[in-house]
């Protein structure tokens, strides 16, 4: 089976970081997708409950950190768009962080430069995606975020 990454039109899945394949490793839990573009909710969500999740989304920040407000105690993680309409990736993760200090996130952005990343990587993001992303990375930054 092979399925389409977000932005990638003709990249499928290949394997995540142990040799298995994308569509047998299953996961657990509930993970919230935040990103203003349906079209890449709709392909997330589908490819993280293919992979056994439950996940809920959000178009915007605001109504990301409400999620997460309602429903801290089963989000496990949170991949989170940096360019969001109406507040920041980072401002929405800080908001985040004063509900639940723990909570997980890895930033998803086709914006940031190379410099930025590797910044951001170190201010308590779980890492940083840069779009567009296949979705083998994609699973294996879930899959490394939620052992760490």
């Amino acid at each position: 089976m092979t399925s389409e990454a977000p932005g990638v039109p003709g990249t499928t899945k290949t394997s995540i970081g142990n040799g298995a394949d994308p569509a047998q490793w299953r996961g657990c839990g509930t993970l919230l997708v935040v990103d203003d573009d349906q079209a890449v909710r709709n392909v997330l969500q589908l490819l993280l409950e293919r992979c056994g999740f439950t996940v809920l989304t959000a178009i915007d920040g605001h109504s990301a950190v409400e999620t997460l407000r309602r429903f801290a105690d089963e989000i496990r993680l949170v991949l989170l768009d940096f360019v969001l309409p109406d507040i920041d990736g980072e401002t929405v993760f800080r908001l985040m962080r004063q509900i639940r200090p723990g909570v997980k996130a890895i930033l998803c952005s086709g914006y940031l430069a190379e410099s930025d990343v590797a910044r951001r990587a170190g201010e308590g993001w779980a890492t940083v995606i840069r779009k567009p992303f296949r979705a083998d990375l994609l699973l294996q930054a879930v899959r490394t975020a939620l052992q760490s």
